[in-house]
């Protein structure tokens, strides 16, 4: 077994996972002759099972240094995006201020993320304009239009 296990599932690959030890175990002063082996055996499962998941962790983070490495020297591009929210019911709108990171392989850190009420419009529009003049070149994202089905 491999560290990479913990993220596969009869249905194909997780996210996260899962890796504990588990065993019951009995005070030796309350056993009994007939019980001792079975308590014993119980012992020296979990010790092997806890070797196993303590190699597997140092597997695992050597696999994290890796990712690391290769995010640190990745290249990215920059998005800077101002997406209007309406509520459900009708009743108020939300903008979403972002600044994503996007590596090359896909992944997206938000670098920057500011939320503001529909009543703070006119200072999201001015922040998204503050920071779109502070980085040129940066793809930008304008959506506040009303939705379709918005009255």
């Amino acid at each position: 077994m491999s560290y990479q296990d913990w993220f596969r599932n009869a249905w194909g690959a997780r996210e996260d996972g899962r890796a504990e030890v588990r065993v019951y175990l009995c005070a030796p002063e309350k056993l009994t002759l007939d019980r001792i082996p079975w308590n014993d055996q119980q012992a020296a499962r979990a010790i092997s099972e806890a070797e196993t998941l303590i190699q597997n962790l140092k597997e695992y983070r050597q696999a994290l240094a890796a990712r690391y490495s290769e995010l640190t020297t990745a290249a990215y591009t920059l998005r800077l995006e101002l997406i209007r929210h309406p509520a459900w019911g009708g009743h108020g709108v939300t903008f979403d201020l972002r600044i994503i990171k996007r590596y090359e392989d896909g992944t997206e850190v938000d670098e920057l993320r500011e939320h503001y009420t529909g009543k703070q419009r006119r200072e999201a529009l001015a922040r998204y304009a503050e920071l779109k003049k502070q980085r040129p070149g940066i793809d930008a994202v304008l959506d506040i239009q009303r939705r379709t089905w918005e009255r």
